[in-house]
């Protein structure tokens, strides 16, 4: 293909050639030039070629001039280059502070500036460099499309700063002008919910859902924690019913949502009125945390909940936290006997402080202050990452630290020996 186009060129080349040469010799032409007693009279074809020689000896002149400034600039150039490599490789390797060197001496030259800097604003985000992100921000509004981003870091700076205020009137601004990016969504987010407003967030975070622009580990842990801060946020009972209602299934089963309503249920007084969903949300996703909550929350019909801590426990045989909420009615129902029963499966199963704390309670209200004691000391010593002492039971052999076994169960529901 080469060939063919170097071929053409020749051609066309030869037939201007031709084409000047029988102009040249049926008429060549005259040029004169006369000033000042200078006379200068040529043929226009010597005309044109001393001007075209003229013309090559001096660009060849300054191409030899220019020589070292082009090579220096190619190699500064090729430097840049380098560093911005470099840079960006240490950034994914984790090594911030030489990623941060590299992509700031990169940014010092015109074709690798715009990257460069990208770059370096990455890493000054994730090493929390404030100060350095804000002579960042006031280059890169300088770059064509800039200026949003700029209010952008600018608002993460006041939210950092504890200037909430600013950072969400710089961001509603943008969000207004329709150029606020997924990045400052969650920005927003975090800034509305630590301004007390978490609320108004949601709406944002619903459409941003959608989008596939941010991590979604990342995108999901923003909603579940605006979501479980926007119900802690809710000044009384009906707007916590309200903002509740208005959350999808999906929205419910997220981490930390159910267990923020029922914190807040309980602050508010209205536990009993938020008993059932809680209650439903287990029903539709098991978790422990949640099962956990439900178990806190008073109020509720004491058979209706006893009857349901046993149908989740045919599920879910080896739960600690139903566990620990069957031995809590046991002692409450003033049955000793299975509260201490279902606190040492509760122990066997996993369970920890809380465990202890149960059958602390369990001990006391029955006058045994020696085990009671006991088992108190062992829940403080779990909390601060300490073993537990043994404590002789009232029932059965052994102590609480050794036995009764976790229950085992096979595919079937059908209980089996732990070497089954």
């Amino acid at each position: 293909m080469k060939a063919y186009r170097y071929l053409l060129v020749a051609l066309l080349l030869g037939m201007l050639g031709a084409a000047l040469a029988w102009l040249i010799g049926r008429d060549p032409g005259l040029v004169l030039i006369e000033r000042d007693g200078w006379r200068i009279e040529t043929t226009l074809a010597f005309a044109v070629a001393a001007v075209v020689a003229l013309w090559i000896a001096v660009a060849g002149l300054v191409g030899l001039v220019r020589w070292p400034i082009r090579a220096w600039e190619r190699r500064r150039r090729m430097r840049a280059f380098a560093r911005l490599a470099q840079g960006l490789r240490a950034r994914l390797e984790g090594r911030l502070e030489r990623a941060a060197n590299q992509l700031s001496a990169a940014s010092t030259h015109p074709k690798v500036a715009e990257p460069a800097m990208l770059g370096a604003i990455d890493v000054a985000r994730a090493r929390g460099d404030f100060a350095t992100l804000e002579s960042l921000a006031e280059r890169v509004a300088g770059f064509a499309g800039g200026t949003a981003l700029a209010a952008m870091l600018r608002a993460e700076i006041d939210l950092a700063a504890g200037r909430r205020a600013q950072a969400i009137e710089r961001l509603v601004a943008l969000e207004s002008a329709g150029d606020l990016p997924p990045t400052g969504v969650a920005t927003l987010a975090r800034a509305l919910a630590e301004a007390g407003r978490a609320r108004e967030a949601l709406p944002m975070l619903a459409r941003l859902g959608g989008t596939r622009t941010l991590p979604a580990a990342g995108l999901e842990t923003l909603i579940a924690s605006t979501i479980s801060t926007a119900l802690a946020q809710a000044s009384d009972r009906i707007n916590l019913a309200s903002l509740w209602a208005g959350l999808s299934r999906a929205d419910r089963a997220r981490p930390g949502v159910v267990e923020a309503l029922a914190a807040r249920a309980q602050s508010l007084g209205a536990a009993a009125e938020f008993l059932d969903e809680v209650e439903g949300v287990i029903n539709h996703g098991y978790s422990e945390s949640a099962v956990r909550a439900w178990a806190a929350m008073p109020g509720g019909d004491p058979v209706h909940r006893r009857d349901r801590i046993d149908r989740w426990l045919a599920k879910h045989p080896g739960s600690p936290a139903l566990r620990v909420a069957r031995a809590r009615m046991n002692r409450r129902a003033g049955h000793w006997a299975e509260a201490e029963d279902d606190g040492r499966r509760a122990l066997a199963n996993g369970a920890g402080a809380d465990a202890w704390e149960e059958l602390g309670a369990a001990y006391a209200e029955q006058g045994d202050s020696v085990r009671a004691v006991r088992a108190y000391a062992n829940a403080l010593a779990i909390a601060r990452g300490e073993a537990a002492a043994p404590l002789a039971a009232r029932i059965g052999e052994g102590d609480v630290g050794s036995a009764p076994a976790a229950e085992v169960r096979n595919e079937h529901g059908i209980p089996q020996l732990p070497d089954a």
